[in-house]
């Protein structure tokens, strides 16, 4: 699981707003500490702001380090893993809307060619601690956190060089192609590796052969993975009954899920659930929880000379991940 609990402002990752702030996040991870493999259901990107690591993506792979980032877009399975020696920290902001896909575009960064590099990644860092410490959920604070939304991406834009042309082992057989789009775009309903295989006429072995070459996975796996992941998606960012989530991922019977996540995971959805909002993420990682006392330790900033400085907004998190017990 990701090692930090992050802010949530946005459940409906299908807005019919232009452009959506949906959560950020920032985490000093452990050595090996990894996520997925995973589908998310909004565009998140990461900038790395130290350390190394790997990230993962349509059956490619990057090793990624400070001054870095990755972009994940929605419903594409992608893992990331922090390195052994020199486990990364990185900060992350999550976004959705009509706009989304284009933003993303324009930048030069896709599924296709997800990783970059930027010259300030502390500035990117700066703004998406400033949007952590935005407290409530109120029209004014979702203002200022989609103003900090588009600030980040402003300096983004000004500062990033795309990375994705370095490595391409994307794959290359076109069947296997559709059979990915294919499942991306119907995993919520009663469908088979029959179905698929029938949709992009081929047969089942064939299919079967072809992924095995391309994913290294069946065409069976590949689509309960992606169903699960999507599940484990929906069990952290909303409270929906294990019976919703079975539904709106594919799975007509709820024991059948509760079944394969088991498998999968090793915990029923709501073990899974009730260890991702209570789990102990160790003494290395960094943690903001948003709670009704956050008010107390918000007050603290207007205190500060200049909140413009990185630390000052780190300190101010340290203070509260530490229950307010301040060290000076």
């Amino acid at each position: 699981m990701e090692e930090s609990r992050v802010v949530r402002s946005v459940i409906n990752t299908e807005s019919e707003n232009d452009f959506v702030f949906a959560f950020c996040g920032y985490s000093q991870t452990d050595a090996l500490h990894h996520f997925g493999p995973a589908v998310r259901p909004v565009y998140i990107i990461h900038i790395i702001t130290g350390g190394k690591g790997t990230f993962m993506s349509e059956n490619r792979s990057y090793n990624l380090k400070e001054g870095q980032g990755f972009l994940i877009e929605p419903d594409v399975l992608t893992y990331y893993q922090a390195d052994r020696e020199d486990p990364w920290a990185y900060a992350w902001i999550a976004f959705t809307g009509r706009q989304a896909p284009g933003i993303v575009k324009d930048m030069g960064i896709d599924k296709d060619h997800p990783v970059f590099s930027v010259k300030n990644s502390e500035k990117l860092k700066r703004t998406i601690l400033r949007a952590l410490l935005v407290e409530g959920n109120n029209i004014e604070n979702e203002f200022m956190r989609t103003s900090k939304l588009y600030e980040f991406f402003s300096y983004l834009a000004s500062d990033l060089t795309s990375l994705g042309s370095q490595q391409d082992t994307n794959p290359s057989n076109e069947y296997v192609l559709q059979a990915v789009s294919y499942i991306r775009q119907t995993y919520s309903r009663d469908i088979g590796v029959t179905d698929i295989a029938s949709h992009i006429g081929i047969t089942r072995n064939y299919l079967s052969t072809l992924f095995q070459s391309e994913l290294g996975m069946s065409p069976y796996e590949y689509l309960t993975q992606f169903r699960l992941s999507r599940a484990q998606e929906l069990l952290t960012i909303t409270d929906l009954s294990v019976e919703s989530i079975a539904n709106s991922v594919g799975y007509i019977n709820p024991l059948v899920f509760t079944k394969a996540f088991k498998r999968l995971n090793g915990y029923t959805p709501m073990q899974y659930r009730k260890l991702d909002r209570q789990a102990d993420h160790g003494m290395n990682s960094r943690e903001l929880k948003m709670d009704s006392s956050m008010a107390t330790y918000l007050e603290d900033m207007e205190e500060m000379e200049d909140l413009g400085e990185l630390a000052n907004l780190e300190g101010l998190l340290e203070y509260h991940m530490q229950g307010g017990e301040r060290n000076d």
